[in-house]
């Protein structure tokens, strides 16, 4: 449509103006959902019936009664792994820790454990032993994780001189800062004065 519009010096300017009316939404950013539209979505999810174990899958077991006594969860190459990480008797005492896992868990979870660490990752031979269970120690002393690390410091002592092991605690407070080294170097210590027999 066009409209003539009166200049101040005595002229006329003919301008097109639209009649279509212009959405409302248009050059307008969409709205976000309100909050509480949000927390009911959530609220709606967590009310949905949970998956059956068929649907879950292997990897997060299958929640009936296992007999674990006829498991044997380590192969052979995990076997040799652990008798390098804890002498004679380790792959035993890697079976008796797999086992207690179906108990405290399911056989499902017990397999994928030494699956991925004793049959996998720790049966490698890439790395030596010694040198694996120092990149233990590194890195369970920056991450502060204590109880995981007396039982590396213990096996890293198996197969490394004890003033390679203290130097890599203490190589650590670069990375981690010096509490995390120096807590370490107490659990080194107490590691230190146990019998040599302790796993």
């Amino acid at each position: 449509m066009w409209r003539r519009t009166e200049n101040s010096g005595g002229g006329a300017t003919l301008r097109c103006h639209s009649t279509t009316p212009r959405p409302r939404s248009a050059g307008r950013r969409p709205r976000r959902p309100a909050r509480t539209d949000r927390r009911r979505s959530a609220a709606r999810a967590a009310t949905l019936p949970a998956a059956s174990p068929g649907e879950v899958g292997v990897a997060c077991g299958n929640f009936e009664e296992v007999d674990v006594s006829d498991n044997d969860y380590v192969s052979e190459r995990g076997r040799q792994a652990a008798v390098e990480m804890f002498g004679a008797g380790g792959d035993a005492f890697m079976e008796r820790n797999n086992r207690r896992w179906a108990e405290r868990v399911d056989a499902d979870w017990a397999r994928i454990m030494s699956e991925f660490i004793i049959n996998g990752c720790y049966s490698r031979n890439i790395l030596s032993t010694d040198v694996r269970e120092l990149c233990a120690v590194a890195a369970l002393t920056v991450l502060h994780r204590t109880d995981e690390l007396t039982a590396h410091i213990r096996i890293a002592l198996r197969s490394n001189p004890p003033e390679q092991v203290r130097e890599v605690l203490l190589q650590m407070s670069v990375y981690g800062g010096m509490p995390v080294a120096l807590d370490a170097l107490r659990i080194f210590e107490r590691v230190i004065a146990e019998p040599d027999d302790t796993f």
